[in-house]
């Protein structure tokens, strides 16, 4: 038992740890992308950015991204628990999202480029197959409606209910039938 409440402890102070050194490399490199973006824009020709100054700035605002995204998974690891692959998957595509921008097609071979296309493909089904499933906040707010208990005459929040029943917010039906009653009518 000693044993298990010391990984427990251990688990915490490794997480919030690299939740720290997350932070600071965040912060970091959120500095060094705005002097950078100072920098190009004070340069000669004043104010004119070039296409590959252009690549450079929205890879370093990516990476930037992709360090907020770690930062998130490891937050939700430790408030959770859990960890989520869909934001794993989210910080990939945006890391491969990085890599086209950065990209230079014009002296990059046609193998790469499917490679990278193959890849694109893979983590969006693999993003959508984690998500098609989880609950809309819409399905989380009529949950929690209804886990507190039907008090006397409330019903779940009317749009809801509404969006439930496939009807429009001033009550007619969307797919021209004449509808159906809810829990509460038109008052």
């Amino acid at each position: 038992m000693k044993l298990l409440r010391l990984l427990k402890h251990f688990d915490k102070v490794v997480t919030f740890a690299l939740m720290g050194i997350m932070a600071l490399v965040v912060l970091a490199a959120t500095v060094e992308v705005i002097i950078g973006i100072i920098g190009q824009l004070v340069a000669p020709p004043i104010g004119v950015l070039d296409t590959v100054s252009l690549q450079n700035i929205f890879g370093a605002v990516l990476l930037v991204l992709i360090g907020v995204e770690l930062f998130e998974s490891l937050k939700a690891y430790a408030l959770e628990h859990v960890f989520r692959a869909e934001i794993v998957i989210t910080v990939a595509m945006v890391a491969i999202a990085r890599k086209v921008i950065i990209l230079d097609v014009s002296h990059t071979d046609a193998s790469l480029l499917f490679g990278i296309a193959a890849i694109v493909g893979a983590l969006g089904i693999a993003y959508h197959l984690f998500t098609r499933n989880q609950p809309r906040d819409e399905d989380l707010a009529l949950l929690r409606w209804w886990n507190k208990g039907d008090k006397e005459g409330e019903g779940p929040p009317r749009d809801l209910w509404d969006r439930m029943c496939d009807r429009s917010p001033d009550g007619e039906a969307l797919d021209g039938s004449a509808g159906r009653s809810g829990p509460r009518e038109e008052r």
